[in-house]
């Protein structure tokens, strides 16, 4: 791994890249399962009234949408 090798090499700038980019990402999830599909899920039901087969229905097209224009823009 190369990682290793730059901690053997003492490259610490390119350590902390890689345990910054790790924990950006780590923490990025945790908000998305957190506040994004959780509270998506509890807004529909809860205050919109909507079934939970319709709000996961939007979920899913919502991230067809941006599944969709990920690959345009790219």
């Amino acid at each position: 791994m190369a990682l290793v090798r730059y901690i053997q090499a003492r490259n610490w700038p390119v350590v902390a890249g890689y345990v910054l980019f790790v924990g950006m990402m780590a923490v990025g999830y945790f908000y998305n399962v957190t506040f994004i599909q959780l509270g998506l899920v509890d807004l529909g039901v809860r205050v919109l009234g909507m079934s939970q087969k319709a709000v996961s229905a939007h979920m899913e097209l919502l991230a067809l949408l941006t599944c969709l224009t990920a690959l345009a823009a790219s």
